[in-house]
């Protein structure tokens, strides 16, 4: 019985440990309008990118804005794109693998 209370006490633990430091929750917490220094203090330095490597979709560009940052964790599969405009945030994309 004790080790049953264990084994889910820690199941719990990991779940709660892995969702809270996913990139998809860190998105989330992102807000149009926020500052690009607010977003790195969530998220950690983001990758300055040019308009070039923006990824794309049917309709265009996934963000827009006059600069581009990208967050990846290669090994979750996770990324996430935010467009800047006068050093907030204008758009933010969100992509996995496995969702």
């Amino acid at each position: 019985m004790i080790l049953m209370a264990f084994l889910i006490a820690a199941s719990s633990a990991f779940f709660v440990y892995t969702f809270y430091n996913s990139l998809y929750y860190k998105y989330n917490l992102l807000i149009p309008g926020m500052a690009v220094s607010e977003a790195e203090s969530v998220l950690g330095p983001g990758r300055r990118m040019g308009r070039e490597r923006v990824p794309w979709t049917r309709l265009g560009p996934v963000v827009d804005g006059e600069k581009f940052y990208s967050w990846k964790d290669e090994d979750a599969g996770e990324e996430i794109w935010i467009g800047a405009v006068d050093g907030t945030i204008h758009g933010k994309w969100y992509w996995s693998r496995s969702f």
